[in-house]
């Protein structure tokens, strides 16, 4: 061992207290706090997690509306909040499955107050849909779309959950519209609508552009 690596565990306080602990026999309760390794602050990840998490739990104000001139079905999360990706990534996963599981008994309680409205709408819909994305925050920062869409996720994970939809592969959904603005109070809306074409808004001719690149990288 070099002199610096002596040095290291000389001035290691837990290091000293566990050799005084093997010296004397003593319990290791009774090493002195100071001596302990200082206690873990939660990450502002965790807190932010936390802090969403709680405002997701209140759906008394949710609401169904469905337009059957439209073939839409839009849900209203009053008080939702989202989360971003970045702070997602940085999550555990134990604490990101809380979050979605919170969502997945929110969407299960409205869904089951709008069971009859809601199965109406599936009789007519026809696939694939839309699903536009409002996000309304009170917050001074704003997601941009990109991250609103990705932060929606687990509610359309959860509208599939309680069978709203069979799944939301391109099949059944092709393409999320989102937006965000600052608002007096969060709220999130959810709205499906049926598409024009398999590739939803998207130009036809950007479609057959892509088809083209993608021939042609196969024949060279």
């Amino acid at each position: 061992m070099n002199k610096k690596h002596r040095a290291a565990f000389a001035a290691d306080p837990s290091f000293l207290a566990r050799i005084a602990h093997t010296k004397s026999g003593t319990n290791a309760a009774s090493v002195a706090a100071d001596q302990k390794l200082p206690k873990r602050e939660p990450s502002k990840a965790v807190l932010r997690a936390k802090k969403v998490q709680e405002a997701n739990k209140d759906g008394r104000y949710d609401a169904v509306v469905s337009d059957e001139s439209l073939g839409t079905l839009t849900f209203i999360f009053s008080g939702a909040m989202l989360l971003s990706l970045n702070v997602s990534l940085r999550m555990h996963d134990a604490k990101a499955s809380a979050l979605k599981d919170t969502w997945k008994k929110r969407v299960q309680a409205v869904v089951l107050e709008n069971r009859a409205l809601i199965y109406a709408w599936q009789q007519r819909c026809r696939f694939p849909l839309i699903v536009e994305e409002v996000y309304i925050t009170a917050e001074s920062a704003l997601l941009d779309t990109e991250a609103v869409a990705a932060a929606c996720k687990p509610i359309i994970d959860a509208l599939v959950f309680n069978q709203v939809v069979p799944d939301d592969n391109c099949k059944f959904i092709c393409q999320p519209l989102a937006y965000t603005e600052r608002g007096p109070s969060p709220a999130l809306l959810i709205s499906f609508k049926p598409s024009p074409k398999p590739w939803g808004f998207i130009d036809d001719a950007s479609v057959e552009l892509a088809r083209a690149a993608a021939k042609q990288r196969s024949v060279d």
